[in-house]
């Protein structure tokens, strides 16, 4: 049976930031793909090619902005407001 053991720095990161974890299991990637393809798209959309900027807190605002928008948006396959979703996990 596999172990799964956090390095010390992980295991202060989760509280600070108020992450919850669930590992998932060993040699099953498709249980994590949805995640990981969210991560490149925004990667993809937000970050290439690299931005430049003067303003590192109007850059942060700009994005921000983009997230707000995005969250008024209908969730692709739960036809919801991804707003309303996000509530609805703060509630678990």
């Amino acid at each position: 049976m596999d172990k799964v053991t956090e390095t010390d720095l992980f295991s202060r990161f989760l509280p600070h930031h108020g992450f919850q974890i669930r590992f998932c299991n060993p040699r099953a990637g498709y249980e994590k793909g949805n995640v990981e393809n969210k991560v490149g798209t925004h990667r993809r959309n937000l970050f290439v090619p690299v931005p430049t900027y003067h303003d590192i807190e109007e850059y942060n605002r700009k994005l921000l902005d983009l997230h707000v928008g995005k969250a008024s948006e209908n969730h692709y396959k739960k036809g919801i407001v991804i707003a309303d979703l996000f509530v609805e996990d703060q509630k678990q």
